[in-house]
């Protein structure tokens, strides 16, 4: 499995008349930025690196990449902002209508998900997804939502069907019939999640050679613990 992983930096600092001292901070910040802005790990089935990784951010990707993580032996803690459920914008809501007698379920951002009409090959990145999504269908998490009643309507009341549009046609459209929200829960299954948690702070502090080391985690005051990989799977909102 691949992943890759974006770390913080500090904040820029604006330009100031302290004799250059923002300047040189802003230096130093873009240049950790270059060394540290995006990397991509590349891990074998039989990889188990030491040390534990904090997965900041729990909607799908968050939830996928700590799920493979796992299955690679390693030790993973995902920090979520949700105060009801991990999931992100992957959510559900239900209203009630009538004085309570009536409830309405709506779904937040993620009205269906696709997937192909035929497998991915083995080695492709996409045959774990493919695989818990024929899962999620086994277990009834997900269903095949009627490309028919799916589509673009167009000015004049033009209806035109999702199935119908493309050639070859378009992947299927799975939905939830609990909710969108059953599909994170199913992939948050025996994962460690810590939440309501905001990652406000995050510090690499390098060992005494300068290689390595380890990243300490701020909620707000509140200092989390030290990871040695920092995983950033949010969107920085």
């Amino acid at each position: 499995a691949s992943t890759t992983a974006a770390f913080i930096t500090s904040r820029i600092m604006p330009r100031t008349g302290a004799g250059g001292a923002a300047d040189k901070a802003l230096h130093a910040r873009l240049q950790l930025q270059q060394k540290h802005s995006r990397t991509t790990t590349v891990m074998s089935a039989s990889a188990s690196p030491d040390g534990r990784v904090a997965v900041i951010g729990a909607g799908i990707s968050g939830l996928a990449c700590a799920r493979e993580l796992k299955a690679q032996g390693m030790d993973v803690l995902l920090f979520d902002t949700g105060r009801l459920a991990p999931g992100g914008r992957c959510s559900s809501k239900t209203v009630a209508t009538d004085g309570g007698k009536t409830k309405i379920l709506f779904d937040h951002s993620a009205q269906f998900l696709s997937a192909p009409l035929s497998p991915s090959p083995p080695s492709s990145p996409s045959a774990t997804w493919e695989q818990w999504v024929q899962d999620m269908e086994a277990q009834g998490v997900l269903c095949e939502w009627d490309s028919q009643r799916i589509g673009t309507l167009k000015k004049g009341g033009k209806f035109t069907p999702r199935a119908s549009t493309t050639t070859p046609p378009q992947p299927r459209a799975l939905v939830s019939p609990q909710g969108m929200r059953a599909i994170p829960t199913y992939l948050a299954q025996g994962l460690h999640i810590d939440r309501p948690k905001w990652v406000s702070k995050a510090k690499h502090i390098p060992n005494s050679d300068g290689a390595g080391g380890v990243w300490d985690l701020w909620h707000y005051q509140e200092q989390l613990d030290a990871f040695e990989y920092l995983i950033i799977a949010h969107n920085g909102k």
